[in-house]
């Protein structure tokens, strides 16, 4: 008798970088460093990068950007670290997302 081997895909995601407060970073060097040029440079090497995609795997870039510019200077208190309720409604996000991937894959 044979045995069936059920694998899963993988669903890889990557979260981009949270909205950054420059007024709010706490030393020059880090106002410099992580201004919005250079967000918007680290975003566009992510986006034509390969090295994501060489898993062989399907991979969903989750924008943690959105989400932290909705909640504002009142959810982080340097600029660049968010609350753990940001991250948290990303994951929830994610888990959502995941379950609907399987869904639609056992159906096929």
């Amino acid at each position: 008798m044979g045995s069936v081997l059920s694998v899963r895909s993988l669903h890889l995601f990557w979260l981009s970088m949270p909205t950054l407060i420059n007024s709010m970073l706490n030393t020059h060097e880090k106002r410099e460093k992580m201004s919005d040029v250079v967000q918007g440079e680290y975003e566009r090497k992510v986006e034509k990068s390969s090295i994501l995609r060489d898993f062989g795997c399907p991979f969903q870039l989750h924008g943690i950007g959105s989400l932290s510019l909705n909640c504002g200077i009142k959810c982080t208190d340097d600029g660049m670290h968010y609350d753990g309720a940001v991250y948290e409604a990303e994951l929830h996000i994610d888990m959502m997302f995941s379950a609907l991937l399987i869904e639609s894959h056992q159906k096929l």
